[in-house]
């Protein structure tokens, strides 16, 4: 099935926003409650914001062709976070579904990488993003395997600490990311 590349975007800029707002709206209801579970709503916001980003970055700068399997993946992300959102009162199945947030990652970027996602622009930009995707498949699949330790040994308050350290790891990754395409786009 070919679909307009430009309908295309959009349609992955919706999910993406819908995505967004939905994590956002389920993550107002928990603001309400205190203590460690509003920790685990700022934190699931915080990923929230930092997915949107990369995912709107991503979308905007590359075309990507319509395929049914990396809509899905797409679909599942956001639908992931969302549930996250949702059980943030509880932390291991808060954990427990970041985690199948991260597997669901690790697959998108596997799939990309086996699919040649990457393969566009010049020697450099197409070796940086083989790169992005070894490396996101890499850290996803780390911070599954990772996640669901943690939420079976961790105490709600060291999980809340380690999730922490892990988003911070990657708007790290993020913005190194957005800055390495950049530099290289403007050479």
């Amino acid at each position: 099935m070919e679909l307009d590349p430009k309908l295309n975007k959009i349609a992955q800029l919706v999910v993406t926003i819908a995505g967004f707002f939905t994590t956002v709206l389920i993550l107002l209801q928990e603001s309400e409650i205190g203590g460690d579970v509003r920790l685990r709503a700022v934190l699931t916001l915080a990923l929230a914001i930092g997915l949107a980003i990369r995912y709107w970055w991503v979308i905007l700068l590359l075309d990507w062709p319509f395929r049914i399997w990396r809509t899905t993946l797409l679909l599942l992300i956001w639908c992931a976070l969302a549930l996250a959102a949702a059980n943030a009162e509880d932390a291991r199945t808060w954990a427990q579904t970041l985690a199948a947030l991260s597997a669901f990652g690790a697959i998108t970027e596997a799939y990309n990488t086996l699919t040649g996602q990457w393969r566009c622009g010049s020697e450099a930009f197409a070796q940086s993003l083989r790169r992005d995707h070894i490396a996101g498949g890499g850290a996803a699949g780390a911070a599954c395997l990772t996640l669901v330790a943690a939420s079976l040994w961790l105490e709600p308050k060291s999980l809340s600490i380690l999730v922490g350290g892990m988003i911070v790891a990657d708007w790290w990754r993020l913005i190194e990311m957005i800055n390495r395409h950049r530099r290289t786009l403007e050479e």
